[in-house]
């Protein structure tokens, strides 16, 4: 039962096909009720969904796949037989006004109530252009004529017969937007197709484009509606992820670079979603309350959720996805613009990581059995670092700050770790109470509190925090910091956006061999061994700059 992957995102639109399922040659659509404002009892009463038409295809003509269009109303069929039709949902005043205009045996009508009627219309024919996609112009000799039926039949007749192939679709999914279609198909011998074996079964994998020229304006003001409904959707990338989402429009804008078409629609969903970011741009604080029943760990477990129900966050990863898209491709005049931009979504989307995440762990630390590692106390110091370097940014985050390393110090019997808990809580009093700090003293350069923490794995030269992204020892080697910890990703064990290459430590990086082999390690009863790091690692599966997801 093939659904509709945007259905839900507009509910409003009531030609909108939200189900079509196929049983053998025989198609059932259902379509959303037709919202009629001046009569709330019928409004009331529709159920979300209706059977609008049924449209019966040869009997030798099962489908084998079914996509959608970016107009909601139009379907594409590709059947087993290697047949692609544009079926179209259309409205008809009569049943008799249908017979003048078009073939009986093109559709089955379907009369609400004496009122217009709902029909299943065959559109277009694609059956011959997927032909020449896949078998290539020389197969078809030459264009062929599109526009006569009985010609491009005779043409794929006469292409498979030179082949000695069957073109047979299997599987048809559509992008997210409705640009492209993706096929799953198989082209076999003749003689192949009357038993299985191993190379039968063999399949294939095609895009085909369904716009191949300029997007027409009423496309591209859909797109627009699209994105900008797309942006008001708390929970978008709980369920799709930026390359998903944007997949079609770059590969779209990556063969036909030179449509100023496609350069304005870009410049427009650019728009639509800095209005929204703007618009979203404070977040609700996060739900700090925690059942005494339940884990520590449950509080870290709600950071990621949290981070990606911002709005406004959410349309800046959507940026940062298209612009790390279109940098490579645009006029060499925009890419410092460019660059800029994304720098500074970059730094947004981490000051709102990091707030949400000190919340976390102040709350995290309420555990009184909770005793930190090294890797969390290093993480903590790298994430303090960097507050203490933006403070004028993140105002709020310092006072917690200085409570999680109280806590730190009360907890741990570590001298050495105490004496870095006094010396951070000074750092961060002196911080808050000046306030003649020129501007020049906030880049993190020329800030004398950041010593060296970490070694470099190659040399062993003392690294310095200079930036929460790239970390550079004494002799210059360079390394990638974690995205989640903001660590020197110096370990084997690793994982990279899908999305801006990005990396992140793995989890698995932090386990000990006994954990690896699934040997229980004992703790002592009155203290619990944090994981706060490894936790985080865990729970986040998302890039938190551009939504797309993290692969070891």
């Amino acid at each position: 039962m093939p659904y509709s992957r945007f259905a839900t995102l507009f509910p409003q639109e009531p030609s909108l096909v939200r189900v079509a399922i196929s049983k053998g040659s025989k198609l059932s659509v259902w379509t959303a009720p037709t919202q009629d404002l001046n009569d709330a009892a019928a409004l009331a009463s529709q159920s979300e969904t209706w059977l609008s038409s049924s449209i019966s295809l040869p009997i030798l003509m099962p489908v084998g796949g079914i996509t959608w269009s970016i107009q909601g109303n139009e379907l594409r069929i590709y059947s087993v037989d290697g047949k692609a039709l544009t079926i179209a949902l259309i409205q008809v005043k009569s049943f008799l006004d249908a017979l003048d205009e078009t073939d009986i045996d093109e559709f089955e009508p379907t009369e609400k109530g004496g009122h217009a009627i709902d029909a299943l219309a065959i559109l277009e024919d694609v059956t011959l252009q997927l032909y020449k996609e896949i078998l290539g112009q020389t197969a078809l000799g030459g264009d062929g004529d599109e526009d006569n039926a009985e010609a491009g039949n005779a043409d794929i007749t006469d292409a498979a017969a030179s082949s000695g192939r069957q073109l047979r679709f299997y599987g048809a999914v559509t992008s997210a937007n409705g640009l492209a279609d993706i096929l799953l198909y198989t082209m076999s011998e003749y003689e192949g197709l009357e038993y299985r074996t191993e190379k039968s079964n063999r399949c294939f994998i095609i895009i085909h484009w369904k716009y191949t020229a300029k997007l027409p304006s009423h496309v591209g003001h859909l797109l627009v509606e699209r994105f900008t409904q797309m942006a008001n959707m708390p929970d978008l990338f709980n369920l799709y992820s930026s390359g998903y989402l944007f997949w079609d429009i770059l590969s779209f804008r990556n063969l036909h670079r030179k449509e100023s078409t496609l350069e304005d629609l870009i410049n427009r969903i650019m728009e639509t979603l800095q209005c929204s970011a703007d618009h979203f741009q404070d977040s609700p604080p996060l739900n700090a309350s925690t059942d005494a029943s339940s884990s520590p760990h449950t509080i870290l477990q709600q950071v990621p959720k949290h981070l990606f129900l911002n709005r406004g966050m959410n349309c800046l990863r959507l940026q940062n996805h298209l612009k790390l898209g279109l940098i490579n491709t645009m006029p060499g005049a925009k890419k410092t613009e460019t660059a800029v931009s994304l720098l500074a979504n970059y730094k947004a989307l981490l000051r709102d990581y990091i707030s949400t995440l000190l919340i976390a762990v102040q709350v995290y630390l309420s555990d009184s059995r909770i005793v930190f590692s090294d890797t969390d106390t290093l993480m903590l110091t790298l994430l303090t670092d960097w507050c203490l370097c933006n403070h004028e940014s993140v105002p709020a985050t310092l006072k917690p700050i200085i409570q999680i390393f109280a806590t730190l110090k009360h907890r741990c019997q570590d001298a050495d770790i105490q004496t870095l808990c006094d010396e951070y809580i000074l750092k961060i009093r002196k911080t808050v109470s000046s306030k003649n700090q020129s501007a020049e003293s906030t880049e993190l350069e020329n800030q004398p509190h950041l010593e060296s923490k970490e070694e470099c794995l190659a040399c062993r030269g003392a690294i310095l925090f200079s930036s929460p992204w790239k970390a550079v020892c004494a002799n210059g080697h360079a390394w990638d910091r974690c995205a989640v910890s903001l660590l020197t990703a110096a370990t084997p064990k690793m994982r990279s956006c899908l999305g801006c290459n990005r990396k992140s430590i793995s989890p698995l990086a932090l386990y000990s061999e006994d954990e690896m082999e699934g040997v229980e390690v004992e703790q002592q009863q009155e203290t619990q061994q944090s994981i706060l790091m490894r936790g985080m690692l865990e729970y986040m599966n998302s890039c938190i700059y551009c939504a797309n997801r993290l692969r070891s």
